[in-house]
């Protein structure tokens, strides 16, 4: 390794697969930090990811190390270890557990802070600055607008929340202790890429598109409505996966270890209204509609309670969404790097990727369909089913 080497973790995830190109774009020597049981199941993972920027041709560029970010040193030998001290010029901290399964608690907790405790034990002590990965979902249940300078203490909607929120406490008191150096960032919900729809897995928002796709193959009876529960005026803060690499990678050349967190956000975020009109549209052709609601009046139909069924892990996202201030992220990218519009060409071009891939994902893992689908058995899906399949299919670890 030399100064030109920088250490990635969770580089095969949604977003650290991203910034991973974007590091090799900028002439580092990318070292990622993967836990798989072989060199070649390693290398098979990455190529896969790769794939999506364009950058499979360059895995030989790539140094694999094989370890975990939840393991004492990271699972390497004191030589490697050693090494990571001695030569790297910064780190890329990306990986998480991303699961809203509450029978994930543990490993939420050793992934998402005995991580980062492990990430900063290896920098502690060198120059080497430490850039962490958090969400834009530390706010919790705050409502209003939250500073990229606070770290609110409302309630948490989910484990999830609450371990990366607890990662950041740590990581700014290490900073503000002059332990390490480096910097926070919050992106919000991330989507397909903005010219594309690329995009390594198919989760949480995609769970709403699939549905689009679902009853636009006859899974409703012709006519029928399909009423989501969720706050029409509330938004879903969407980020393309490309552009939040492209943000973050700007403010590291820009701003180095500032000390700052910065929201890597929409700022001008979805309204629910909006995917409201867009699924209209791409619906109106097979006579349906589907919707979001504040309240379900009425009889609420059998597709309507699973459908809703599929979205619990996601309903108090749906309700209400805090605005994320960008003072930060302004300064730092200037009118340069503006997020790019989301609009109804652009939700066609996500659902339209996603078809294009079955709803399979770079590992194989495919998104189920989410309404009136049959299992294997030939039965149909229950609900009680579908809450405890989904919590296992719409929430994964990216690592």
């Amino acid at each position: 390794m030399d100064k030109r080497s920088i250490l990635i973790t969770g580089g095969t995830g949604i977003l650290g697969s991203w910034v991973l190109a974007k590091a090799l774009e900028r002439g580092f020597a990318p070292v990622v930090l993967m836990r798989d049981a072989t060199m070649d199941h390693a290398r098979e993972r990455l190529r896969a990811v790769l794939a999506l920027p364009g950058c499979e041709d360059r895995l030989d560029e790539i140094e694999i190390v094989l370890g975990d970010t939840c393991q004492h040193d990271l699972g390497v030998d004191a030589e490697k270890h050693q090494s990571f001290r001695d030569n790297l010029a910064l780190v890329i901290h990306c990986a998480a557990s991303i699961s809203f399964n509450p029978k994930k608690d543990f490993e939420l907790q050793s992934a998402n802070v005995d991580g980062l405790r492990h990430m900063m034990a290896l920098l502690e002590g060198t120059d080497i600055p430490l850039y962490h990965v958090s969400t834009a979902y530390v706010a919790g249940s705050h409502s209003g607008r939250v500073m990229e300078s606070e770290l609110l203490d409302t309630t948490c909607k989910n484990t999830y929340e609450r371990t990366k929120r607890e990662a950041e406490h740590i990581f700014r008191d290490a900073i503000a202790a002059g332990q390490i150096k480096g910097a926070v960032f919050r992106p919000s919900i991330i989507v397909g890429a903005s010219k594309d729809g690329l995009i390594s897995q198919f989760h949480n928002f995609y769970s709403i598109l699939r549905m689009v796709d679902v009853i636009e193959r006859g899974q409703l009876p012709a006519g029928e409505s399909l009423r989501l529960q969720g706050n029409p005026e509330s938004s879903l803060n969407l980020a393309p996966v490309d552009w939040v690499a492209e943000a973050l990678w700007t403010i590291v050349d820009r701003e180095g270890a500032s000390g700052k967190t910065y929201h890597l956000t929409n700022p001008e975020p979805c309204k629910q209204g909006e995917l409201n009109a867009w699924a209209t549209r791409a619906l109106k052709k097979v006579g349906s509609q589907m919707g979001f609601q504040s309240r379900l009046d009425g009889e609420v139909t059998r597709a309507e309670e699973v459908a809703n069924a599929s979205l619990s892990l996601y309903r108090s996202y749906l309700q209400d969404e805090p605005v994320f201030d960008r003072s930060n992220t302004d300064s730092a990218l200037g009118q340069d790097l503006p997020c790019p519009k989301l609009d109804a060409d652009f939700f066609d071009m996500l659902l339209a990727y996603a078809r294009e891939k079955e709803w399979v994902g770079a590992f194989g893992c495919k998104l189920r369909g989410l309404l009136l689908d049959e299992d294997p058995r030939g039965s149909q899906i229950t609900v009680d089913r579908l809450r405890r399949d989904l919590a296992e299919d719409l929430a994964t670890t990216a690592s």
